[in-house]
């Protein structure tokens, strides 16, 4: 059931005015209307009581890591594009619906993304370009994903399309009217559903690889691996994750949905091994890349689903658990109990999926020992946890 208020009778004492004129109109951002510290009461609130709910478990107090920037912390948008009269209509999604808000600009973007935005937008309308109709199934473009590095002050652009016309004229003046692009990449995408990306990668223009710096160790991205949207907090979890596990040289270290071996690398230069699994082709490449990248020999990176590889490992002293959405997949907490880790970190981007995974570990004899928030999505009412595991009773 979807609620939307009717009239304000008395102002709450929290409550500000909203910066971006497209607030309420467009889904992008949800609390704009609250000031920051209270939207961070209220992120811990909820978690608490998530965590009593759903797994019975009392984090206690959590501390909290906000953001060092309130606006324009955002590295990544991503903007569907439909049919309209001059071509194609393109921005965020209004919310609960697939009716696109035009917008000129976004404040929780980096300014070198909106800048590129704009001249994009002018680029593919003169060019005439059709948008995606996703109930007909017809037009060219389907999404623009933007991605900037602040390691290089560049972005790499990639352009979905819905089959694998030739783009080179838009690729020559995006060339020529946009020099902050050093990658340009098209994705095609057949399909008929609301998936963004499809499998099909081809390289446009500039460089194969985004290229990114997180906590002093230099990483390169393929256009379809993931990289997290807020630079700065991500730093602060990967400290804290460092911290808490506290390696020493002869230890070993899993990295369970490791991605392109952001965290893996973070821990190599604490203990003997590291051993990374992911399911993603191009993201392991990438981690082996970034491996090499940095001088790391000490770390390994296994391809497949974690709860298949899982079972290459007889043990680990500390496990690091970065799953999507939906937590860890059936059967992967039990192994990782099974792997006898003195300790967990656990970083999730779903209060809700993390909490049935702490109750697990809990049945699987371990106890929530520290419960952190990180504001990676300040304005909005996404939550970035950071939990960590001991054996029961330590």
């Amino acid at each position: 059931m979807l609620f939307r208020s009717i009239r304000v009778s008395e102002m709450s004492g929290h409550r500000v005015k909203p910066s971006c004129p497209y607030f309420g109109i467009c889904g992008s951002c949800q609390w704009q209307m609250l000031e920051y510290g209270y939207q961070l009461e209220r992120k811990a609130a909820i978690t608490r009581d998530i965590f009593l709910r759903l797994a019975k478990l009392d984090p206690g107090e959590i501390p909290i890591l906000p953001s060092s920037s309130q606006w324009g912390y955002r590295n990544k948008a991503q903007y569907p594009v439909q049919p309209a009269p001059d071509g194609l209509r393109t921005g965020y999604y209004q919310p609960k619906s697939h009716r696109i808000v035009e917008i000129e600009t976004c404040p929780l973007l980096e300014s070198r993304i909106n800048d590129t935005f704009k001249g994009l937008r002018s680029i593919l309308t003169g060019l005439g370009i059709k948008g995606y109709d996703e109930r007909k199934g017809s037009g060219q473009l389907r999404h623009l994903i933007i991605r900037y590095s602040r390691l290089q002050d560049t972005v790499s652009l990639t352009l979905v399309t819905r089959q694998g016309q030739d783009l080179t004229e838009t690729a020559q003046l995006i060339g020529r009217d946009l020099p902050g692009v050093s990658s340009l990449w098209q994705n095609v995408n057949p399909s008929r559903g609301n998936t963004i990306i499809g499998s099909d990668w081809r390289n446009l223009g500039g460089a194969e690889y985004h290229q990114e710096e997180i906590g002093g160790l230099r990483y390169q991205v393929s256009p379809g691996s993931f990289l997290q949207t807020n630079l700065v907090t991500t730093e602060s979890f990967y400290r804290k994750i460092v911290e808490c596990l506290d390696l020493g040289p002869g230890e070993t270290a899993a990295d369970l949905y490791s991605g392109v071996g952001s965290i893996a690398l973070q821990l190599a230069g604490r203990c003997r091994l590291v051993t990374g699994i992911e399911e993603f082709p191009l993201a392991v490449e990438d981690a082996k890349a970034n491996a090499r990248l940095n001088g790391i020999t000490n770390c390994r990176f296994l391809c497949g689903s974690t709860e298949q590889k899982i079972a290459a490992l007889q043990r680990a002293d500390a496990v690091v658990l970065d799953p999507p959405r939906q937590g860890a997949a059936p059967g992967v907490i039990r192994a990782v109990a099974g792997l006898k880790p003195s300790r967990i970190a656990y970083l999730s981007c779903n209060p809700s999926t993390l909490a049935r995974d702490a109750a697990r570990l809990t049945e699987e004899g371990y106890a929530l020992k520290k419960l952190f928030l990180g504001d990676m999505f300040p304005h909005t009412y996404h939550i970035e946890l950071l939990a960590i595991f001991l054996p029961g009773g330590k």
